[in-house]
Protein backbone atom coordinates (compact mmCIF):
# COMPACT_ATOMS: atom_id res chain seq x y z
CA UNK A 1 0.00 0.00 0.00
CA UNK A 2 1.45 3.36 -0.90
CA UNK A 3 0.59 6.09 1.24
CA UNK A 4 1.51 9.94 0.24
CA UNK A 5 1.43 11.73 3.22
CA UNK A 6 5.06 12.96 5.28
CA UNK A 7 4.58 12.00 9.20
CA UNK A 8 5.30 15.04 10.40
CA UNK A 9 4.32 18.23 8.21
CA UNK A 10 1.55 15.92 5.69
CA UNK A 11 3.75 16.78 2.60
CA UNK A 12 3.90 14.07 -0.33
CA UNK A 13 6.28 11.21 0.60
CA UNK A 14 6.26 7.43 -0.37
CA UNK A 15 5.53 4.98 2.14
CA UNK A 16 5.27 1.18 1.88
CA UNK A 17 3.59 -0.88 3.98
CA UNK A 18 3.25 -4.62 4.50
CA UNK A 19 0.13 -6.60 4.61
CA UNK A 20 1.05 -7.73 8.17
CA UNK A 21 1.40 -3.93 9.48
CA UNK A 22 -3.01 -3.81 9.02
CA UNK A 23 -3.05 -6.78 11.65
CA UNK A 24 -5.01 -4.92 15.07
CA UNK A 25 -3.31 -3.33 18.39
CA UNK A 26 -4.98 -6.18 20.11
CA UNK A 27 -3.37 -8.98 18.14
CA UNK A 28 -0.32 -7.14 18.42
CA UNK A 29 -0.04 -6.84 21.94
CA UNK A 30 -0.86 -10.39 22.36
CA UNK A 31 1.56 -11.53 20.34
CA UNK A 32 4.41 -9.37 22.50
CA UNK A 33 6.17 -10.98 24.84
CA UNK A 34 5.08 -15.01 24.08
CA UNK A 35 8.41 -15.43 22.18
CA UNK A 36 11.52 -13.44 23.23
CA UNK A 37 12.88 -14.08 19.81
CA UNK A 38 9.76 -12.23 18.13
CA UNK A 39 10.16 -9.13 20.46
CA UNK A 40 12.37 -7.03 17.90
CA UNK A 41 10.12 -8.24 15.27
CA UNK A 42 6.91 -7.31 16.82
CA UNK A 43 8.09 -4.02 17.78
CA UNK A 44 9.12 -3.20 14.24
CA UNK A 45 6.19 -4.21 13.09
CA UNK A 46 4.54 -1.71 15.80
CA UNK A 47 6.94 0.94 14.89
CA UNK A 48 5.71 0.41 10.69
CA UNK A 49 1.76 0.19 12.40
CA UNK A 50 2.16 3.34 14.30
CA UNK A 51 3.46 4.75 10.45
CA UNK A 52 0.82 3.15 9.15
CA UNK A 53 -2.24 4.83 11.34
CA UNK A 54 -0.52 8.50 10.83
CA UNK A 55 -0.01 8.25 7.50
CA UNK A 56 -4.12 6.92 6.95
CA UNK A 57 -4.47 10.16 9.07
CA UNK A 58 -2.92 12.48 7.25
CA UNK A 59 -4.85 10.99 4.05
CA UNK A 60 -8.24 11.35 5.96
CA UNK A 61 -7.37 15.44 6.92
CA UNK A 62 -6.46 15.91 2.95
CA UNK A 63 -9.98 13.81 2.17
CA UNK A 64 -11.45 16.49 4.86
CA UNK A 65 -9.95 19.44 3.16
CA UNK A 66 -11.09 18.52 -0.08
CA UNK A 67 -14.45 16.67 -0.11
CA UNK A 68 -16.87 17.66 2.93
CA UNK A 69 -18.98 14.24 2.28
CA UNK A 70 -15.92 12.86 4.28
CA UNK A 71 -16.18 14.56 7.31
CA UNK A 72 -19.95 13.04 7.51
CA UNK A 73 -19.12 9.78 6.31
CA UNK A 74 -16.20 9.73 9.40
CA UNK A 75 -18.94 11.01 12.01
CA UNK A 76 -21.72 8.42 10.41
CA UNK A 77 -19.20 4.96 10.56
CA UNK A 78 -18.65 5.90 14.83
CA UNK A 79 -15.09 7.06 14.18
CA UNK A 80 -14.48 10.05 16.19
CA UNK A 81 -14.46 7.83 19.99
CA UNK A 82 -11.38 5.92 18.11
CA UNK A 83 -9.89 8.87 17.27
CA UNK A 84 -10.67 10.30 20.66
CA UNK A 85 -8.99 7.09 21.98
CA UNK A 86 -5.99 7.49 20.55
CA UNK A 87 -5.50 10.66 22.27
CA UNK A 88 -5.98 8.64 25.31
CA UNK A 89 -3.78 5.81 24.49
CA UNK A 90 -0.44 7.38 22.39
CA UNK A 91 2.69 9.58 23.62
CA UNK A 92 3.46 9.93 19.91
CA UNK A 93 3.50 13.18 18.33
CA UNK A 94 3.24 11.43 15.00
CA UNK A 95 0.16 10.17 15.99
CA UNK A 96 -1.20 13.07 17.90
CA UNK A 97 -0.13 15.78 15.32
CA UNK A 98 -2.72 14.40 12.54
CA UNK A 99 -5.33 12.74 15.04
CA UNK A 100 -6.10 16.40 16.03
CA UNK A 101 -5.36 18.02 12.76
CA UNK A 102 -8.46 15.37 12.10
CA UNK A 103 -10.54 16.25 14.97
CA UNK A 104 -10.26 20.11 14.14
CA UNK A 105 -11.69 19.97 10.89
CA UNK A 106 -14.33 17.66 12.02
CA UNK A 107 -15.20 19.90 14.38
CA UNK A 108 -15.18 22.93 12.37
CA UNK A 109 -17.37 21.51 9.23
CA UNK A 110 -21.20 21.32 11.41
CA UNK A 111 -22.06 21.72 15.04
CA UNK A 112 -23.60 18.52 15.17
CA UNK A 113 -20.21 16.88 13.77
CA UNK A 114 -18.28 19.07 16.76
CA UNK A 115 -20.67 17.60 19.73
CA UNK A 116 -19.98 14.44 18.43
CA UNK A 117 -16.69 14.73 19.21
CA UNK A 118 -17.31 16.53 22.63
CA UNK A 119 -19.65 13.13 23.24
CA UNK A 120 -16.80 10.76 22.39
CA UNK A 121 -14.78 12.56 25.98
CA UNK A 122 -12.39 14.85 23.84
CA UNK A 123 -12.32 17.68 26.41
CA UNK A 124 -11.52 15.49 29.51
CA UNK A 125 -8.59 14.26 27.52
CA UNK A 126 -7.18 17.66 26.33
CA UNK A 127 -5.52 19.19 29.43
CA UNK A 128 -3.29 16.02 29.13
CA UNK A 129 -2.51 16.30 25.73
CA UNK A 130 -1.58 19.75 26.16
CA UNK A 131 0.81 19.23 28.74
CA UNK A 132 2.99 17.29 25.84
CA UNK A 133 6.62 18.83 24.88
CA UNK A 134 5.87 18.51 21.33
CA UNK A 135 5.03 22.44 19.99
CA UNK A 136 3.09 21.17 16.88
CA UNK A 137 0.73 18.39 19.04
CA UNK A 138 0.31 21.86 21.41
CA UNK A 139 -0.23 23.93 18.63
CA UNK A 140 -2.83 21.65 16.82
CA UNK A 141 -4.43 20.91 20.27
CA UNK A 142 -5.38 24.70 20.40
CA UNK A 143 -6.42 24.65 17.62
CA UNK A 144 -8.99 22.29 17.64
CA UNK A 145 -10.25 24.34 20.77
CA UNK A 146 -10.26 27.44 19.07
CA UNK A 147 -12.98 26.03 16.21
CA UNK A 148 -15.39 24.57 19.47
CA UNK A 149 -15.34 27.42 20.95
CA UNK A 150 -16.42 29.29 18.03
CA UNK A 151 -19.22 26.96 17.64
CA UNK A 152 -22.36 26.82 19.86
CA UNK A 153 -22.94 28.27 23.49
CA UNK A 154 -23.50 25.35 24.96
CA UNK A 155 -20.02 23.61 23.33
CA UNK A 156 -18.40 26.73 24.51
CA UNK A 157 -20.39 25.89 28.41
CA UNK A 158 -18.36 22.36 27.65
CA UNK A 159 -15.43 23.79 27.31
CA UNK A 160 -15.74 26.43 30.13
CA UNK A 161 -17.02 23.43 32.57
CA UNK A 162 -14.67 20.96 31.54
CA UNK A 163 -10.82 20.41 34.08
CA UNK A 164 -8.23 21.79 33.06
CA UNK A 165 -8.94 23.02 29.56
CA UNK A 166 -9.43 26.37 30.50
CA UNK A 167 -6.65 26.64 32.65
CA UNK A 168 -4.68 24.51 29.82
CA UNK A 169 -5.24 27.53 27.87
CA UNK A 170 -4.02 29.85 29.88
CA UNK A 171 -0.47 28.17 30.74
CA UNK A 172 0.17 27.86 26.66
CA UNK A 173 -0.55 31.85 26.44
CA UNK A 174 1.92 32.11 29.19
CA UNK A 175 4.78 30.96 28.23
CA UNK A 176 4.36 28.85 24.80
CA UNK A 177 5.87 29.67 21.75
CA UNK A 178 4.24 31.91 19.49
CA UNK A 179 2.39 29.20 16.81
CA UNK A 180 1.09 27.64 20.18
CA UNK A 181 0.37 30.81 21.61
CA UNK A 182 -1.67 32.62 18.97
CA UNK A 183 -4.13 29.14 18.76
CA UNK A 184 -4.68 29.55 22.34
CA UNK A 185 -5.05 33.10 22.39
CA UNK A 186 -8.18 32.70 19.45
CA UNK A 187 -9.60 29.69 21.71
CA UNK A 188 -9.62 32.31 24.70
CA UNK A 189 -11.12 35.53 22.48
CA UNK A 190 -13.93 33.50 21.21
CA UNK A 191 -14.03 31.96 24.51
CA UNK A 192 -14.73 35.46 25.79
CA UNK A 193 -16.63 36.67 23.66
CA UNK A 194 -19.78 34.09 24.34
CA UNK A 195 -18.93 33.33 28.00
CA UNK A 196 -20.85 35.27 30.58
CA UNK A 197 -19.42 38.21 32.75
CA UNK A 198 -18.34 36.23 35.94
CA UNK A 199 -16.54 33.99 33.94
CA UNK A 200 -14.69 36.62 31.93
CA UNK A 201 -13.88 37.88 35.49
CA UNK A 202 -12.46 34.58 36.55
CA UNK A 203 -10.16 34.75 33.15
CA UNK A 204 -9.15 38.27 33.68
CA UNK A 205 -8.49 37.10 37.23
CA UNK A 206 -6.01 34.60 35.99
CA UNK A 207 -3.80 36.77 33.80
CA UNK A 208 -5.25 36.40 30.07
CA UNK A 209 -5.30 40.25 29.89
CA UNK A 210 -1.50 40.69 30.50
CA UNK A 211 -1.00 37.45 27.98
CA UNK A 212 -2.18 39.73 25.56
CA UNK A 213 0.54 42.60 25.69
CA UNK A 214 2.86 40.68 23.40
CA UNK A 215 0.32 39.62 20.85
CA UNK A 216 -0.74 43.26 20.50
CA UNK A 217 2.77 44.40 20.69
CA UNK A 218 5.75 42.02 19.59
CA UNK A 219 4.49 40.00 16.63
CA UNK A 220 2.41 42.57 14.40
CA UNK A 221 -0.41 40.15 13.19
CA UNK A 222 -3.38 42.15 12.06
CA UNK A 223 -5.39 38.81 12.04
CA UNK A 224 -4.73 38.24 16.48
CA UNK A 225 -4.71 41.95 17.27
CA UNK A 226 -8.02 42.40 15.65
CA UNK A 227 -9.31 38.63 17.50
CA UNK A 228 -8.05 40.44 21.16
CA UNK A 229 -9.74 43.69 20.46
CA UNK A 230 -12.90 42.06 19.91
CA UNK A 231 -12.70 40.02 22.93
CA UNK A 232 -11.42 42.95 24.75
CA UNK A 233 -14.51 44.95 23.64
CA UNK A 234 -16.74 42.29 25.00
CA UNK A 235 -15.45 42.40 28.06
CA UNK A 236 -15.92 46.04 28.50
CA UNK A 237 -19.17 45.96 27.14
CA UNK A 238 -20.03 42.72 29.72
CA UNK A 239 -17.95 44.64 32.84
CA UNK A 240 -17.25 48.42 31.89
CA UNK A 241 -15.98 49.48 35.36
CA UNK A 242 -13.75 46.87 36.14
CA UNK A 243 -13.27 45.72 33.12
CA UNK A 244 -11.84 49.72 32.25
CA UNK A 245 -9.25 49.27 35.35
CA UNK A 246 -8.32 45.43 34.41
CA UNK A 247 -7.34 46.81 30.66
CA UNK A 248 -5.45 49.57 31.81
CA UNK A 249 -3.48 48.19 34.69
CA UNK A 250 -2.85 44.42 32.90
CA UNK A 251 -0.81 47.08 30.10
CA UNK A 252 -3.40 46.36 27.90
CA UNK A 253 -4.60 50.18 27.26
CA UNK A 254 -0.95 51.05 26.36
CA UNK A 255 -0.32 48.93 23.27
CA UNK A 256 -4.02 49.78 22.42
CA UNK A 257 -3.11 53.43 22.22
CA UNK A 258 0.05 52.02 20.16
CA UNK A 259 -2.33 50.06 17.67
CA UNK A 260 -4.64 53.76 17.50
CA UNK A 261 -1.18 54.39 14.86
CA UNK A 262 -1.31 50.65 12.93
CA UNK A 263 -0.53 50.76 9.21
CA UNK A 264 -3.09 48.24 8.86
CA UNK A 265 -6.57 50.23 8.65
CA UNK A 266 -8.95 47.84 10.30
CA UNK A 267 -6.32 47.61 13.59
CA UNK A 268 -6.42 51.42 13.81
CA UNK A 269 -9.82 51.74 13.18
CA UNK A 270 -10.96 49.77 16.02
CA UNK A 271 -8.02 50.44 18.37
CA UNK A 272 -9.05 54.01 18.12
CA UNK A 273 -12.85 53.17 18.32
CA UNK A 274 -12.12 51.22 21.99
CA UNK A 275 -10.40 54.51 23.23
CA UNK A 276 -12.61 56.83 21.87
CA UNK A 277 -16.02 54.49 23.54
CA UNK A 278 -14.41 53.19 26.77
CA UNK A 279 -11.18 55.35 27.61
CA UNK A 280 -11.75 59.05 25.73
CA UNK A 281 -13.40 60.69 28.98
CA UNK A 282 -11.42 59.02 32.05
CA UNK A 283 -9.14 62.23 32.19
CA UNK A 284 -12.14 64.41 31.84
CA UNK A 285 -13.90 62.86 35.01
CA UNK A 286 -10.99 63.02 36.87
CA UNK A 287 -10.50 66.76 36.10
CA UNK A 288 -14.50 67.33 36.84
CA UNK A 289 -14.18 66.54 40.49
CA UNK A 290 -11.50 68.57 40.91
CA UNK A 291 -12.76 71.82 39.36
CA UNK A 292 -14.39 74.34 41.48
CA UNK A 293 -18.32 75.12 41.29
CA UNK A 294 -19.35 77.86 38.91
CA UNK A 295 -21.25 80.44 40.50
CA UNK A 296 -23.31 82.51 38.72
CA UNK A 297 -22.77 80.99 35.13
CA UNK A 298 -25.24 82.25 32.79
CA UNK A 299 -25.83 78.53 31.39
CA UNK A 300 -29.06 77.32 31.98
CA UNK A 301 -28.59 73.86 30.98
CA UNK A 302 -28.90 70.41 33.13
CA UNK A 303 -25.15 70.42 34.92
CA UNK A 304 -23.21 67.37 34.23
CA UNK A 305 -22.37 65.28 36.82
CA UNK A 306 -19.37 63.44 37.04
CA UNK A 307 -18.70 61.21 39.95
CA UNK A 308 -15.07 61.05 41.11
CA UNK A 309 -13.26 57.33 39.99
CA UNK A 310 -13.43 55.47 43.62
CA UNK A 311 -9.57 54.11 44.02
CA UNK A 312 -10.42 51.39 46.11
CA UNK A 313 -12.51 49.60 44.18
CA UNK A 314 -11.89 45.63 44.39
CA UNK A 315 -12.13 43.16 41.85
CA UNK A 316 -14.61 39.85 42.19
CA UNK A 317 -13.93 37.61 40.49
CA UNK A 318 -15.92 35.03 41.96
CA UNK A 319 -18.35 32.79 40.05
CA UNK A 320 -21.77 33.27 40.69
Amino acid sequence: MDVDVNFETGENMVFKAKKADMRPLQVMDDAIGEDDELEDEENDLLDEQVLTLCDSCWALVEMTLHNSDVVGGIVSAGLCPRLVELLYISQSSIILAPVLRLLGNIVSAEISYSQAVIDAKLLEVIPSVMTTTSRAVREEACWMLSNIAGGQEEQVVAMMNAPGVINGLVEQMSWAEYGVKREATWAMCNIIVRANVEFVKEVVRMGVLQSFCPLLDEWEDPMVELVILEAIESLLQKDPQEGRIAVEESGCLAKIEELSYDQNDDVSGMASQLIDTWFDNEGDEVDATLAPAVVGSEQTGEALNFQPVQSDVQFNFNQS
